[in-house]
Protein backbone atom coordinates (compact mmCIF):
# COMPACT_ATOMS: atom_id res chain seq x y z
CA UNK A 1 0.00 0.00 0.00
CA UNK A 2 1.43 3.57 -0.62
CA UNK A 3 0.12 6.42 0.81
CA UNK A 4 -0.17 9.44 -0.84
CA UNK A 5 -2.12 12.56 -1.69
CA UNK A 6 -2.00 11.88 -5.29
CA UNK A 7 0.18 13.38 -7.61
CA UNK A 8 -0.66 16.90 -8.50
CA UNK A 9 0.81 16.82 -4.72
CA UNK A 10 4.31 15.19 -5.66
CA UNK A 11 6.91 17.73 -6.77
CA UNK A 12 10.82 17.01 -7.00
CA UNK A 13 13.72 19.08 -6.96
CA UNK A 14 17.54 18.78 -7.70
CA UNK A 15 19.36 19.94 -4.74
CA UNK A 16 23.23 19.24 -5.99
CA UNK A 17 24.34 18.53 -9.49
CA UNK A 18 27.79 19.24 -9.66
CA UNK A 19 30.88 17.82 -12.02
CA UNK A 20 34.86 18.23 -10.90
CA UNK A 21 37.19 18.32 -13.63
CA UNK A 22 39.67 19.08 -10.71
CA UNK A 23 38.99 15.67 -9.28
CA UNK A 24 37.02 14.10 -11.89
CA UNK A 25 33.88 13.53 -10.29
CA UNK A 26 30.32 13.45 -10.20
CA UNK A 27 28.00 14.42 -7.04
CA UNK A 28 24.11 14.26 -7.75
CA UNK A 29 20.86 14.68 -4.92
CA UNK A 30 17.58 14.88 -5.88
CA UNK A 31 14.30 15.02 -4.03
CA UNK A 32 12.04 13.38 -5.97
CA UNK A 33 7.65 12.64 -5.53
CA UNK A 34 7.92 14.43 -2.23
CA UNK A 35 4.77 15.86 -1.10
CA UNK A 36 6.32 17.24 2.09
CA UNK A 37 5.57 21.16 2.39
CA UNK A 38 9.44 21.26 3.63
CA UNK A 39 10.27 20.69 -0.13
CA UNK A 40 10.55 24.38 -0.78
CA UNK A 41 13.87 25.55 -0.75
CA UNK A 42 13.55 28.26 2.10
CA UNK A 43 12.45 26.15 4.02
CA UNK A 44 14.33 22.95 3.67
CA UNK A 45 17.66 25.74 4.32
CA UNK A 46 15.48 26.99 7.22
CA UNK A 47 14.50 23.34 9.02
CA UNK A 48 18.08 21.99 8.39
CA UNK A 49 19.64 25.38 9.78
CA UNK A 50 17.81 24.79 12.80
CA UNK A 51 18.37 21.18 13.51
CA UNK A 52 22.10 21.86 13.61
CA UNK A 53 22.14 24.99 16.19
CA UNK A 54 23.48 24.74 19.45
CA UNK A 55 20.57 26.46 21.63
CA UNK A 56 19.05 23.01 22.46
CA UNK A 57 21.80 20.51 22.78
CA UNK A 58 24.48 19.90 25.63
CA UNK A 59 27.63 19.76 25.47
CA UNK A 60 27.78 22.55 23.25
CA UNK A 61 30.92 20.64 21.39
CA UNK A 62 31.20 20.47 17.34
CA UNK A 63 30.57 16.87 17.22
CA UNK A 64 27.97 16.80 19.70
CA UNK A 65 25.99 19.01 17.65
CA UNK A 66 26.38 17.81 14.50
CA UNK A 67 25.69 13.66 16.02
CA UNK A 68 22.05 15.32 17.74
CA UNK A 69 21.61 17.39 14.58
CA UNK A 70 21.06 14.35 12.61
CA UNK A 71 19.44 12.95 15.29
CA UNK A 72 17.02 15.73 15.13
CA UNK A 73 16.32 15.26 11.91
CA UNK A 74 15.81 11.54 12.09
CA UNK A 75 13.14 12.21 14.52
CA UNK A 76 11.38 14.64 12.50
CA UNK A 77 11.03 11.68 10.26
CA UNK A 78 10.21 8.76 12.34
CA UNK A 79 8.07 10.44 15.53
CA UNK A 80 6.04 13.18 13.60
CA UNK A 81 5.05 11.09 10.58
CA UNK A 82 2.23 12.66 8.02
CA UNK A 83 0.21 11.33 5.43
CA UNK A 84 2.78 12.37 2.59
CA UNK A 85 5.47 10.23 0.61
CA UNK A 86 9.00 11.78 -0.68
CA UNK A 87 11.91 10.07 -2.55
CA UNK A 88 15.68 10.96 -1.91
CA UNK A 89 18.61 9.80 -3.21
CA UNK A 90 22.37 10.73 -3.75
CA UNK A 91 25.03 9.95 -6.04
CA UNK A 92 28.66 10.36 -5.80
CA UNK A 93 30.73 8.65 -8.28
CA UNK A 94 33.26 9.12 -11.03
CA UNK A 95 32.88 12.19 -13.97
CA UNK A 96 31.56 11.07 -17.37
CA UNK A 97 34.20 13.01 -19.23
CA UNK A 98 38.36 12.72 -18.16
CA UNK A 99 37.40 10.41 -14.67
CA UNK A 100 39.63 9.52 -11.81
CA UNK A 101 40.33 5.89 -11.71
CA UNK A 102 43.26 5.92 -9.04
CA UNK A 103 44.61 8.23 -6.01
CA UNK A 104 48.18 7.97 -4.70
CA UNK A 105 48.77 9.92 -1.59
CA UNK A 106 51.56 10.23 -0.27
CA UNK A 107 52.82 12.39 3.53
CA UNK A 108 55.67 13.23 4.77
CA UNK A 109 56.15 15.26 7.98
CA UNK A 110 59.03 16.26 11.17
CA UNK A 111 59.81 17.55 13.74
CA UNK A 112 62.53 19.48 15.34
CA UNK A 113 64.07 21.64 18.28
CA UNK A 114 63.89 25.41 17.41
CA UNK A 115 67.58 26.49 18.66
CA UNK A 116 66.58 30.02 18.86
CA UNK A 117 63.89 29.92 20.60
CA UNK A 118 64.50 28.85 24.67
CA UNK A 119 63.10 29.86 27.72
CA UNK A 120 61.91 28.51 31.30
CA UNK A 121 64.38 25.19 30.29
CA UNK A 122 62.15 24.49 27.40
CA UNK A 123 63.13 24.65 23.61
CA UNK A 124 60.23 25.85 20.85
CA UNK A 125 59.37 23.53 18.12
CA UNK A 126 58.97 23.53 14.57
CA UNK A 127 56.51 20.70 12.35
CA UNK A 128 56.92 20.33 8.66
CA UNK A 129 54.74 18.51 6.57
CA UNK A 130 54.30 17.49 2.94
CA UNK A 131 51.14 16.51 1.12
CA UNK A 132 51.34 15.37 -2.71
CA UNK A 133 48.11 13.41 -4.39
CA UNK A 134 48.44 12.24 -7.51
CA UNK A 135 45.17 11.68 -9.41
CA UNK A 136 45.29 9.36 -12.60
CA UNK A 137 43.14 9.50 -15.33
CA UNK A 138 42.50 6.92 -17.94
CA UNK A 139 45.31 8.27 -19.77
CA UNK A 140 48.04 9.53 -18.46
CA UNK A 141 47.90 12.70 -20.22
CA UNK A 142 44.38 13.21 -17.83
CA UNK A 143 46.80 12.83 -14.78
CA UNK A 144 46.29 15.79 -12.05
CA UNK A 145 48.86 16.77 -9.26
CA UNK A 146 48.36 18.32 -5.91
CA UNK A 147 51.03 19.36 -3.37
CA UNK A 148 50.31 20.75 0.31
CA UNK A 149 53.52 21.97 2.14
CA UNK A 150 52.99 23.29 5.85
CA UNK A 151 55.34 25.02 8.22
CA UNK A 152 54.06 25.35 11.90
CA UNK A 153 56.65 26.73 14.50
CA UNK A 154 55.30 27.28 18.25
CA UNK A 155 57.01 29.10 20.60
CA UNK A 156 57.61 27.67 24.42
CA UNK A 157 54.65 28.28 26.54
CA UNK A 158 52.73 29.17 22.94
CA UNK A 159 53.39 32.60 23.01
CA UNK A 160 54.50 33.20 19.53
CA UNK A 161 53.49 30.93 17.20
CA UNK A 162 53.42 30.88 13.28
CA UNK A 163 51.87 28.86 10.37
CA UNK A 164 52.42 28.90 7.02
CA UNK A 165 50.71 26.86 4.11
CA UNK A 166 50.95 26.75 0.31
CA UNK A 167 48.76 24.49 -1.62
CA UNK A 168 49.30 23.89 -5.62
CA UNK A 169 47.43 22.46 -7.96
CA UNK A 170 49.06 21.36 -11.18
CA UNK A 171 48.03 21.89 -14.78
CA UNK A 172 46.49 19.86 -17.25
CA UNK A 173 45.36 21.62 -21.01
CA UNK A 174 43.73 18.16 -21.66
CA UNK A 175 41.46 18.35 -19.56
CA UNK A 176 41.32 22.20 -19.29
CA UNK A 177 42.90 22.65 -16.02
CA UNK A 178 44.70 25.76 -14.98
CA UNK A 179 48.22 26.41 -12.81
CA UNK A 180 46.68 27.45 -9.30
CA UNK A 181 48.25 28.46 -6.16
CA UNK A 182 46.97 29.05 -2.66
CA UNK A 183 49.17 30.83 0.20
CA UNK A 184 48.22 31.32 3.47
CA UNK A 185 50.22 32.52 6.11
CA UNK A 186 49.15 33.56 10.26
CA UNK A 187 51.34 34.84 13.01
CA UNK A 188 49.99 35.48 16.69
CA UNK A 189 51.91 36.89 19.66
CA UNK A 190 50.77 36.42 23.60
CA UNK A 191 51.19 38.55 26.67
CA UNK A 192 54.31 36.92 28.49
CA UNK A 193 54.48 35.14 31.43
CA UNK A 194 53.13 36.64 34.42
CA UNK A 195 55.06 36.56 37.72
CA UNK A 196 53.16 32.91 38.79
CA UNK A 197 50.85 30.69 37.24
CA UNK A 198 48.20 31.27 39.33
CA UNK A 199 47.38 34.87 39.90
CA UNK A 200 44.34 36.78 39.04
CA UNK A 201 45.59 40.44 38.42
CA UNK A 202 42.63 42.70 37.46
CA UNK A 203 45.03 45.17 36.77
CA UNK A 204 46.42 43.15 34.09
CA UNK A 205 45.32 43.65 30.06
CA UNK A 206 46.22 40.37 28.27
CA UNK A 207 46.27 40.07 24.73
CA UNK A 208 46.91 38.42 21.66
CA UNK A 209 47.60 40.00 18.48
CA UNK A 210 48.85 38.80 14.89
CA UNK A 211 49.00 39.22 11.48
CA UNK A 212 48.63 37.44 8.36
CA UNK A 213 47.56 36.74 4.28
CA UNK A 214 46.01 34.76 1.96
CA UNK A 215 47.14 34.93 -1.70
CA UNK A 216 45.50 33.02 -4.37
CA UNK A 217 44.41 32.80 -7.88
CA UNK A 218 45.91 31.08 -11.36
CA UNK A 219 49.99 30.74 -11.39
CA UNK A 220 52.50 28.89 -9.73
CA UNK A 221 53.99 31.81 -7.95
CA UNK A 222 52.41 33.13 -4.74
CA UNK A 223 53.56 36.39 -5.56
CA UNK A 224 51.88 35.99 -9.26
CA UNK A 225 48.66 35.09 -7.33
CA UNK A 226 45.59 37.51 -8.71
CA UNK A 227 44.04 37.64 -5.40
CA UNK A 228 45.81 38.79 -2.09
CA UNK A 229 44.15 39.83 1.31
CA UNK A 230 45.79 40.92 4.56
CA UNK A 231 44.39 41.14 7.69
CA UNK A 232 45.45 42.28 11.70
CA UNK A 233 44.02 41.23 14.84
CA UNK A 234 43.78 41.57 18.36
CA UNK A 235 41.71 39.99 20.54
CA UNK A 236 41.60 41.67 24.61
CA UNK A 237 40.39 41.58 28.08
CA UNK A 238 38.24 44.82 29.23
CA UNK A 239 37.94 46.24 31.86
CA UNK A 240 34.21 46.25 32.24
CA UNK A 241 35.07 42.30 31.88
CA UNK A 242 37.17 42.44 35.09
CA UNK A 243 34.45 44.34 36.72
CA UNK A 244 32.02 42.27 35.96
CA UNK A 245 33.86 39.20 37.52
CA UNK A 246 33.77 40.98 41.18
CA UNK A 247 29.83 39.86 41.00
CA UNK A 248 30.05 36.43 40.05
CA UNK A 249 29.87 33.88 43.01
CA UNK A 250 33.41 32.04 42.54
CA UNK A 251 35.25 34.98 42.26
CA UNK A 252 33.91 36.09 45.68
CA UNK A 253 34.64 32.47 47.05
CA UNK A 254 37.83 32.39 45.79
CA UNK A 255 38.68 36.08 47.57
CA UNK A 256 37.16 34.29 50.75
CA UNK A 257 39.79 31.75 50.18
CA UNK A 258 42.88 33.97 49.62
CA UNK A 259 42.33 35.94 52.86
CA UNK A 260 42.13 32.50 54.79
CA UNK A 261 45.40 30.93 57.33
CA UNK A 262 45.77 28.22 54.50
CA UNK A 263 45.99 30.14 51.56
CA UNK A 264 48.19 33.45 52.60
CA UNK A 265 50.50 33.65 49.85
CA UNK A 266 51.28 35.46 46.52
CA UNK A 267 49.24 33.27 44.23
CA UNK A 268 45.91 31.86 44.26
CA UNK A 269 44.63 28.86 45.73
CA UNK A 270 44.37 26.14 43.76
CA UNK A 271 40.93 25.36 44.19
CA UNK A 272 37.87 24.92 41.55
CA UNK A 273 36.72 28.78 42.47
CA UNK A 274 40.67 30.11 41.90
CA UNK A 275 40.64 28.48 38.94
CA UNK A 276 37.53 29.67 37.46
CA UNK A 277 37.99 32.97 38.66
CA UNK A 278 41.76 33.12 37.14
CA UNK A 279 40.05 31.26 33.25
CA UNK A 280 37.10 34.38 33.35
CA UNK A 281 40.08 36.89 33.90
CA UNK A 282 41.68 35.69 31.20
CA UNK A 283 38.63 35.81 28.45
CA UNK A 284 39.20 38.18 25.25
CA UNK A 285 36.33 40.52 25.48
CA UNK A 286 37.35 42.47 23.08
CA UNK A 287 37.53 41.86 19.40
CA UNK A 288 39.77 43.80 16.58
CA UNK A 289 40.02 42.80 13.05
CA UNK A 290 41.21 44.89 10.27
CA UNK A 291 40.90 43.74 6.66
CA UNK A 292 42.51 44.53 3.66
CA UNK A 293 41.25 43.51 0.32
CA UNK A 294 43.90 44.09 -1.91
CA UNK A 295 43.23 42.07 -4.76
CA UNK A 296 39.94 40.24 -5.46
CA UNK A 297 38.58 37.94 -7.97
CA UNK A 298 35.02 37.48 -9.03
CA UNK A 299 34.68 33.83 -6.76
CA UNK A 300 35.45 35.94 -3.61
CA UNK A 301 33.29 39.08 -4.29
CA UNK A 302 30.32 36.52 -4.52
CA UNK A 303 31.17 35.11 -1.35
CA UNK A 304 32.05 38.61 0.59
CA UNK A 305 28.47 39.44 -1.10
CA UNK A 306 26.78 36.86 0.34
CA UNK A 307 28.63 37.77 3.91
CA UNK A 308 27.46 40.89 3.78
CA UNK A 309 24.00 40.34 3.39
CA UNK A 310 23.59 37.92 6.46
CA UNK A 311 25.42 40.59 8.26
CA UNK A 312 22.97 43.55 7.31
CA UNK A 313 20.50 40.41 8.22
CA UNK A 314 21.61 39.98 11.57
CA UNK A 315 21.39 44.26 12.02
CA UNK A 316 18.17 44.43 10.73
CA UNK A 317 16.87 45.83 14.31
CA UNK A 318 19.63 48.24 14.62
CA UNK A 319 19.66 49.51 11.39
CA UNK A 320 18.46 53.03 12.10
CA UNK A 321 21.65 53.99 13.99
CA UNK A 322 24.37 54.77 11.99
CA UNK A 323 24.43 52.54 8.41
CA UNK A 324 26.70 54.35 6.55
CA UNK A 325 29.95 51.89 7.06
CA UNK A 326 27.73 49.07 5.76
CA UNK A 327 26.11 50.71 2.29
CA UNK A 328 26.52 49.79 -0.88
CA UNK A 329 28.69 46.52 -1.91
CA UNK A 330 31.54 45.64 0.55
CA UNK A 331 33.91 45.10 -2.30
CA UNK A 332 33.54 48.54 -3.48
CA UNK A 333 36.13 48.99 0.00
CA UNK A 334 39.27 47.59 -0.12
CA UNK A 335 39.55 47.78 3.57
CA UNK A 336 37.09 47.43 6.51
CA UNK A 337 37.55 47.29 9.98
CA UNK A 338 35.68 45.80 13.10
CA UNK A 339 35.12 45.61 15.97
CA UNK A 340 32.70 43.62 18.75
CA UNK A 341 33.11 43.89 22.87
CA UNK A 342 31.62 41.74 25.20
CA UNK A 343 29.74 42.91 28.11
CA UNK A 344 26.64 42.70 30.40
CA UNK A 345 28.33 39.04 31.56
CA UNK A 346 28.47 38.59 27.69
CA UNK A 347 24.94 38.66 26.64
CA UNK A 348 25.28 41.95 24.94
CA UNK A 349 28.01 42.93 22.33
CA UNK A 350 28.53 46.42 20.81
CA UNK A 351 29.85 45.81 17.23
CA UNK A 352 31.81 48.83 15.20
CA UNK A 353 32.30 48.58 11.34
CA UNK A 354 34.57 50.87 9.77
CA UNK A 355 35.24 51.41 6.16
CA UNK A 356 36.12 54.70 3.70
CA UNK A 357 32.34 55.40 3.57
CA UNK A 358 31.90 55.97 7.43
CA UNK A 359 32.10 54.12 10.71
CA UNK A 360 28.70 52.10 11.68
CA UNK A 361 28.15 51.63 15.29
CA UNK A 362 25.51 49.24 16.71
CA UNK A 363 25.45 49.49 20.63
CA UNK A 364 23.37 46.72 22.83
CA UNK A 365 23.51 43.99 20.44
CA UNK A 366 21.49 40.94 22.26
CA UNK A 367 23.21 37.61 21.27
CA UNK A 368 20.67 34.92 21.50
CA UNK A 369 22.31 31.87 21.17
CA UNK A 370 23.51 30.80 25.35
CA UNK A 371 26.35 30.29 26.74
CA UNK A 372 28.91 32.92 24.89
CA UNK A 373 31.23 32.90 27.53
CA UNK A 374 32.62 29.35 26.34
CA UNK A 375 33.04 30.82 23.12
CA UNK A 376 35.46 33.47 24.09
CA UNK A 377 39.22 33.34 22.84
CA UNK A 378 41.34 31.93 26.23
CA UNK A 379 44.83 34.36 26.73
CA UNK A 380 46.62 32.40 29.21
CA UNK A 381 44.95 29.16 30.65
CA UNK A 382 44.85 25.66 28.94
CA UNK A 383 41.08 24.27 28.26
CA UNK A 384 41.38 20.86 29.65
CA UNK A 385 41.27 21.20 33.75
CA UNK A 386 39.42 24.07 33.66
CA UNK A 387 36.60 22.46 31.48
CA UNK A 388 36.29 19.81 34.18
CA UNK A 389 35.95 22.03 36.45
CA UNK A 390 33.24 23.78 34.72
CA UNK A 391 31.45 20.03 34.23
CA UNK A 392 31.08 19.43 37.84
CA UNK A 393 29.59 22.77 38.73
CA UNK A 394 27.06 22.43 35.99
CA UNK A 395 25.82 18.82 37.21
Amino acid sequence: MVISNGQDAMKSRSVIDYTSKHVGSLTKAEIFDCEMVEIEEAKTVGHTVNAFLPFNKTPKTPFNIFLMGIRQVQAFFLYFPRTEQCGAYFRFSQSPEHPVTEIDISIQGKMLDNAKDTKLGQVGKKTFMKVEIVAKGEKESEKREFKLNVKYERGVGGLKNSVKAQFGASGNQVIGLPDYVVCASVENQYSQFGKSYMNTNLNERLAVTGSGGIKYGEGKKCGAAQGSTDFKFEHSTTQLGREELKDKWFYKKCMEQRASSEWRTGEDPYTAECWLTLWDASLARKYSWALDFEKTTPTVKSWLSKAQTVVKAGLIPYWDVDPEALVGAITDTPKISFEFVFKNKDRVVDATFITDKGTSKFPDVNLNLPNWTGRLRQLKLETTIPQMIQSKHTK
